[in-house]
């Protein structure tokens, strides 16, 4: 500190600048009365104020006469700091840095005065005041100013007078107050209530006239003279204003919680989906948002005190609190809703509740009143079924309207709690409906004339495999697929934006009807209750539309529906008929099993492991294609280099690669040689030979001996050569890849459908369901068709030993033909050989100078391009024994050949034979 300065100027009440100084003007400049002040030596006298320091009793006027050169020696300073606020001021004039305010203080000082060296050579240490001196001295003050210690605080604490103008303060007496508000000091607000809660002169005597007063919910607290009842009346007060403050808050438009069934205000009118799942929860975290004093009061009631067992909290499971304190919020919602605003959980909780569990008529009424559930006969509410009532019959009577009729049966166990003569407990059986709008569909597509129309032409008839090809839309899969091979590599081509036909996303509107008290099983009260629903939808017999109706449901309904359109078919009237009736099965009872998770969605529950394969398989594609070992690494290098590829580079990969991997034309090409040049076999790198392990001759399983009941080997005994077995030709297709792209395909195709519906993309849904896969049964159907079934399941049986086609590798779609052909004996070697023109005869009169006839088998292909497949078979005229000639053609090209297959049965002479060492080989 400078030497010609005795005083340092105020720098705060708490500052140690400030400390055991006597004050000076806060003036920065020079004023002439403090330069009357100064000394011969520039130094600032003392003022003339009171001063405590020392053993000067409080509120003395000390006078000291000094020399104007009088200068205090220095000493150590203190700093002031939140521990020690309130106490005395240290002896040091210099300014030191803030100590650590958790740190103990330091002893305190005498404070001394330089009156003259004999008093400072005299001048002995005193031990510090205690709490109670301070007290005392504090007190004494006080009332030295005539107040009370009431009037103290409440003046210390006022910010404005009784005219309301803001009171001025010292700056030590605002910073004061301003930490002890704020919570920066050692001691808070919390700790003066605890104590005054806690002191025993704050007790009301039991027979005290305000022994009623604590918690008082009447009296304003502001009236309330004793401490305890004061405080725990403020509590109780300012709580009770801040729960209807909540509440009101909570039925507001913008909390969410409100909702009108009027028109007042569409914004908050009720929907369908408010009611769900998801009601409660929602509800609960508005009240959470809105109301968190009035949940925690409730959950207070709602939960005792945790429990200890051995130390360790006992956790509540059963019972929630939550469950057990919602329903009040509901209550309080329902009584600050007004006129035709309704809380959404008070519906969802009460009302659906009560309506479910059959509820008297009695108890809605006193729900009514109690707030607790909506009237269910209130003039409004049969106003509004009224309304309800008429908008199917108007939709249904409209010819430019479609709409969809779904029916089931329905119980109700109607118990007699009061028995009496004539009550019993019965089961009531019934039919309930909905009917749902179609607002996006043709109504030509119901049109009964039309299809009327199409019966009698039997288009059927002439359906060929052409046409059923040429309904294929080969560019579209192409591309789907493609994009199947992108998804991946977690490419979005946003398979919605190029959608071939899409369904414009909203909800469906669903109107209940009345129910019907028939029966469904019983034929007679079936018919009467669907008509009961038609004239629900305004379809009477004097006037209704001709066009098809759509009716849905689960197995019994469908099959009784059928059997209702059995028996009245031969009415003349379509309606009479029930023929404007088209029965619908529910999508849950095709066959599908049950999901193995509520939780999500999964149509069948192999599905997650099927795309997980599916996906690996196909990014091990991608890593052959990218010639890299890791393909996660490899990308991850890319994009750290920013060498990624683009849209038009990746594109024709995918394509490529879905041409090679997930097309019947990829698959076919991996069933023969795949060492011939071709496209393909540049796009897939050739797989390693497969060599069979050798098998030692003592490994070999002895085959079971035939024989019949006589004894093996004797005279009587039937022999026959053995036919010499043709060394089979060796196999050069990779059949582990054709099965790989078997499930390729199954697998794209699967997701494909899943992805379309989920997108509602009903044009490649469309397609989807069109390319269904066929298994060799499938043609021995059709051939039957054609009166050809036995030859088919010899064929088959044939060409699935020899792998010529596999069950779970035939392409789809495709068709057999079965055609009987006349000609010589001798069976044409030409494999692909156009023998069409010999279809026009009879095949029952058909048959060729040695007894045969020649059947072709003709398969075409679709993926990519048609592939014509043909089985020449010559068929004995009177035996089971067929000597089938196979051959498959690729292009033109002969890719297999087989000649002379004997199929058929065994001879069962022969096989009772039981030689072993003569065998007959069946293929």
């Amino acid at each position: 500190m400078a030497e010609s300065s005795a005083f340092v100027p105020w720098a705060g009440p708490m500052t140690p600048a400030a400390v055991k100084q006597p004050l000076t003007s806060r003036n920065g400049g020079h004023s002439a009365a403090q330069s009357a002040r100064k000394g011969p030596n520039g130094i600032s006298r003392p003022l003339d104020i009171p001063h405590f320091y020392g053993n000067i009793q409080f509120g003395s006027i000390r006078t000291p006469e000094r020399p104007f050169d009088y200068s205090p020696p220095k000493k150590r300073s203190r700093a002031t700091s939140q521990a020690n606020e309130n106490a005395a001021p240290s002896t040091s004039t210099s300014s030191s840095s803030p100590r650590d305010p958790d740190e103990p203080p330091e002893k305190r000082r005498k404070a001394t005065s330089a009156l003259s060296q004999s008093d400072t050579e005299s001048t002995k240490r005193k031990s510090p005041r205690t709490d109670a001196q301070k007290i005392e001295t504090i007190l004494e003050a006080i009332q030295a100013q005539g107040w009370t210690l009431g009037r103290f605080m409440y003046n210390l604490f006022r910010t404005k007078d009784t005219k309301g103008d803001t009171i001025h303060r010292s700056p030590s007496h605002s910073q004061m107050v301003s930490i002890f508000l704020a919570g920066r000091g050692r001691k808070t607000v919390a700790n003066i209530i605890t104590q005054w809660m806690a002191h025993p002169d704050g007790r009301i005597p039991a027979d005290s006239l305000n022994a009623d007063l604590m918690y008082s919910t009447t009296v304003p607290y502001t009236e309330i003279k004793p401490v305890r009842a004061a405080l725990t009346a403020f509590s109780t007060q300012i709580i009770g204003k801040k729960v209807g403050d909540e509440a009101e808050s909570a039925v507001q438009l913008s909390s969410g919680l409100h909702v009108s069934i009027g028109s007042k205000h569409p914004e908050t009118k009720l929907r369908r989906e408010d009611f769900g799942e998801k009601t409660i929860p929602r509800v609960q975290s508005v009240i959470e948002r809105e109301q968190p004093v009035t949940l925690y009061l409730f959950n207070k009631i709602a939960m005792r005190k945790p429990r200890k067992r051995e130390g360790v909290v006992i956790q509540r499971k059963m019972r929630p609190a939550e469950t057990a304190s919602d329903h009040p919020f509901h209550r309080i919602t329902q009584l600050l809703s007004h006129g035709s605003s309704k809380s959404a959980a008070a519906h969802a909780r009460n009302f659906i509740f009560r309506l479910l569990r059959a509820g008297r008529v009695d108890e809605l009424q006193q729900s009514d009143r109690e707030y607790a559930c909506p009237r269910h006969n209130s003039p409004g509410t049969h106003q509004s079924l009224a309304r309800e009532a008429r908008t199917p019959l108007v939709h249904g009577q409209d010819p430019e309207t479609a709409g969809f009729l779904f029916v089931d049966n329905t119980q109700n166990y109607h118990r007699q709690r009061d028995l009496r003569i004539g009550r019993e407990t019965v089961m009531n059986v019934g039919m309930s409906g909905l009917y749902m709008e179609a607002p996006d569909v043709d109504v030509n597509v119901f049109n009964l004339a039309d299809k009327r129309v199409l019966i009698e032409q039997n288009r059927r008839k002439d359906l060929s495999v052409d046409d059923l090809l040429g309904y294929l839309d080969q560019t579209d899969a192409d591309l789907t697929g493609t994009l199947m091979f992108l998804e991946s590599l977690e490419v979005d081509m946003r398979l919605s934006a190029t959608a071939k036909i899409m369904m414009p996303s909203g909800q469906a509107i669903v109107h209940p009807l009345a129910c019907s008290g028939k029966k469904q099983t019983i034929t007679t009260e079936l018919k009467d209750g669907m008509l009961d629903f038609f004239q629900q939808i305004g379809q009477t017999p004097d006037a209704y539309l001709k066009r098809k109706l759509p009716v849905g449901g689960d197995g019994l309904t469908y099959a009784m529906l059928q059997q209702l359109q059995t028996y009245l078919q031969f009415h003349n009237d379509a309606f009479k008929s029930f023929e404007i009736m088209e029965p619908q099965l529910s999508a849950a009872k095709i066959g599908r099993s049950a999901p193995a998770n509520m939780k999500k969605v999964e149509f069948y529950t192999g599905t997650q492991l099927l795309y997980l394969v599916l996906d690996a398989k196909l990014l091990d594609i991608w890593r052959l294609a990218f010639k890299t070992d890791d393909i996660f690494v490899y990308f991850e290098e890319l994009e750290r280099t920013g060498k990624l590829p683009d849209m038009e580079t990746l594109l024709p990969m995918a394509r490529k690669l879905y041409r090679a991997y997930g097309t019947a034309r990829g698959r076919d090409h991996a069933m023969h040689d795949t060492g011939m040049a071709s496209e393909w076999a540049q796009t897939v790198p050739a797989g390693t030979p497969w060599v069979p392990q050798e098998i030692e001759d003592s490994s070999l399983d002895l085959k079971k001996r035939k024989g019949t009941k006589k004894a093996l080997g004797s005279a009587t005994q039937k022999t026959r050569k053995a036919k010499q077995k043709p060394v089979p030709e060796p196999c050069l297709g990779d059949f582990v890849l054709a099965q790989g792209i078997d499930f390729i395909r199954d697998g794209i195709n699967s997701r494909k459908l899943m992805i379309f519906v989920a997108r509602g993309d009903i044009g490649r849904l469309y397609e989807c369901l069109k390319v269904d896969d066929r298994d060799t049964d499938d043609f021995a159907r059709g051939v039957k068709k054609l009166r050809e079934g036995a030859l088919q399941t010899a064929v088959t049986k044939s060409t699935s030993n020899r792998q010529v086609f596999r069950t779970d590798a035939v392409t789809p779609p495709a068709e057999l033909q079965a055609e009987v052909i006349v000609g010589d004996s001798d069976v044409p070697r030409d494999a692909g050989e156009d023998t069409s023109e010999d279809t026009s005869e009879d095949p029952s009169d058909s048959e060729s100078d040695d007894g045969l006839h020649l059947l072709t088998l003709s398969l075409i292909r679709s993926h990519p391009t048609p592939i014509r497949t043909s089985f020449h078979c010559r068929v004995p005229a009177a035996s089971t024994r067929l000597g089938v000639r196979c051959s498959y053609v690729v292009d033109g090209e002969l890719i297999f050949d087989e000649r002379d297959i004997l199929v058929g049965p065994e001879d069962e002479e022969y096989s009772e034979s039981g030689n072993e060492d003569e065998e007959l080989d069946e293929d």
